[in-house]
């Protein structure tokens, strides 16, 4: 596989590559007084890759394919 096959193997949302500018957007956002009010939550930076991969969710593969 090349650099995009693999890139493209956890992509779940089209046209979007995370870039490190995201997770340092998303460090500044909890450091920030926009982010007073958030507390206790876990800020997965993933595209969505935990909550479309069955080995990351919380549902079994049969709930999924149900």
């Amino acid at each position: 596989m090349d650099d995009e096959e693999c890139l493209n193997m956890y992509k779940n949302l089209k046209g979007a590559n995370l870039e490190p500018v995201d997770v340092a957007a998303s460090a500044l956002f909890l450091a920030s007084d926009e982010s007073k009010y958030v507390s206790g939550h876990s800020l997965i930076i993933d595209g969505g890759f935990t909550i479309t991969n069955c080995g990351f969710s919380i549902f079994g593969q049969d709930e999924i394919n149900e």
